[in-house]
């Protein structure tokens, strides 16, 4: 968050935000991946279901941890 006397803004820090004039961020990569897949022929390597469900698991926790103050293990 960026507090200046006039407002209080909120940038995009992950998705798709501009720094210097220039896209970047998770989604860009995203994309960028993507379309370097499609012109190199490779497949698109995506995870597995198992290990999907342990990142939102872990995911889980780590808010859980945040909300409670305390540690907790996944």
């Amino acid at each position: 968050t960026v507090w200046s006397h006039e407002r209080v803004e909120m940038p995009d820090t992950g998705y798709w935000p501009e720094v210097q004039g220039v896209t970047v961020g998770a989604l860009r990569d995203e994309d960028a991946y993507f379309i370097r897949c499609l012109r190199e022929g490779r497949p698109i390597e995506m995870p597995r279901p198992r290990e999907a469900l342990a990142a939102m698991e872990l995911a889980d926790t780590l808010l859980r941890s945040a909300a409670e103050g305390r540690p907790i293990r996944p």
